[in-house]
């Protein structure tokens, strides 16, 4: 009888510690995939922020002679310029 009971504890205890084990694999796929949509996210923003520093260029250069830029409009052209070389 106390062979069943011990035999019960350890079967018992053996799925506990298995069903933690899943819970925490669970977690942690979740926060990587959670970090994967954090640097998906990121470098979709960067995208866009290039799409906008190009949107500007064209518009730069279309609007130069009718509009010149306020002096730190042309420092930061210069600056963004310079760093694409």
């Amino acid at each position: 009888m106390v062979l069943y009971v011990v035999v019960a504890a350890l079967l018992g205890l053996a799925v506990a510690v298995g069903l933690l084990a899943q819970c925490v694999g669970l977690l942690l796929s979740r926060r990587r995939r959670f970090e994967q949509d954090q640097l998906a996210l990121v470098s979709d923003c960067l995208s866009n922020a290039e799409h906008l520093i190009d949107l500007t260029d064209r518009m730069q250069h279309a609007w130069a002679p009718a509009f010149p830029p306020s002096p730190p409009v042309a420092r930061l052209i210069r600056v963004r310029v310079k760093a694409r070389r």
